[in-house]
């Protein structure tokens, strides 16, 4: 359910990329999955997404990984710590676990190893806000009279430019399409728009990926560049705030449309098809069953 702390005279007051995202595939998922917090089909079936949790790991070794170089550590101290932390939180993702050769315990260690071989000798330089390294960096700016908040994992200086950090992991590798499919993209431009609404001089963004395969790993950094004034933050800044306040009226008329072309996005059928496929009167019970079954303390 969608916390009180986000509310604001009966509307969503506070948003992140991720419900703003929601919002703009589909009025009605994003009343499900970010307001209701109504389970997916997946969770439902109760089968894990593996994908998501390799990515978690993967992303809280890289965190242990440099918090422990930001204390001043050695590289080999702050690896071991990282690898001890997948041993012992994540030995159970085996081949035969996740069905997925490419993400299991083994590749997860044998990538932060060579996260650490290739990016030793072509480090950023971790930025310091307030006196305190830059690493899962949060914020919350206002954006006209609602709020933007979020996390990034770091902010960091390459070739003398301020750069916010973020990264991901592929099992394939990385095509134009991939690349392209962040620009335009809600995470790059609403994380530079806040940053530099801090106050912040921050030059873009950096995608840094790790392609993760069976027998290997590679890493690429990609930098997204946003010069001052182009105008495209000023117009992500008006379709964000455009979408706000249609989710103010569906909050107040209480109905949220169903986008149908989102339905079967990227081939792969929505994770709320199971309640959107049945009849409108039959609805009602199914939500109330997954919300119930999500809210569970």
């Amino acid at each position: 359910m969608l916390k009180p702390e986000k509310m604001k005279d009966g509307v969503r007051h506070v948003y992140d990329v991720s419900s703003l995202s929601s919002l703009q595939r589909c009025p009605r998922y994003f009343h499900y999955k970010e307001e209701l917090g109504a389970l997916g089909e997946l969770t439902l079936s109760r089968r894990p997404n593996y994908a998501t949790t390799f990515g978690h790991a993967y992303h809280e070794a890289i965190a242990i990984y440099n918090h422990a170089l930001a204390q001043h550590y050695s590289q080999s101290v702050a690896l071991n710590r990282a690898i001890y932390y997948l041993l012992s939180t994540y030995k159970y993702l085996t081949a035969e676990v996740t069905r997925d050769t490419s993400r299991t315990i083994e590749t997860l260690v044998r990538s932060l190893v060579w996260y650490d071989l290739f990016f030793s000798g072509n480090p950023f330089e971790l930025a310091y806000i307030n006196e305190q390294p830059a690493l899962e960096f949060r914020f919350e700016v206002p954006i006209s009279s609602k709020r933007l908040s979020g996390w990034c994992d770091a902010l960091a200086y390459f070739n003398g430019q301020l750069y916010i950090i973020d990264r991901k992991t592929t099992t394939k590798e990385i095509s134009e399409t991939y690349i392209s499919s962040y620009s335009p993209d809600n995470q790059v431009q609403g994380y530079v728009f806040a940053l530099r609404a801090m106050g912040l001089p921050v030059a873009g963004i950096c995608i840094e990926v790790a392609i993760v395969l069976v027998n290997s790993t590679r890493f690429r950094r990609l930098f997204f560049d946003y010069v001052e004034d182009d105008g495209r933050l000023d117009e992500w800044k008006s379709d964000a705030l455009n979408s706000m306040d249609q989710a103010d009226m569906y909050t107040r008329d209480q109905y949220w449309p169903m986008n149908r072309t989102a339905c079967t996005m990227y081939g792969r059928t929505c994770e709320y098809n199971y309640l959107c496929s049945q009849l409108p009167m039959v609805r009602p019970t199914l939500l109330k069953e997954a919300t119930v079954y999500a809210n569970k303390p």
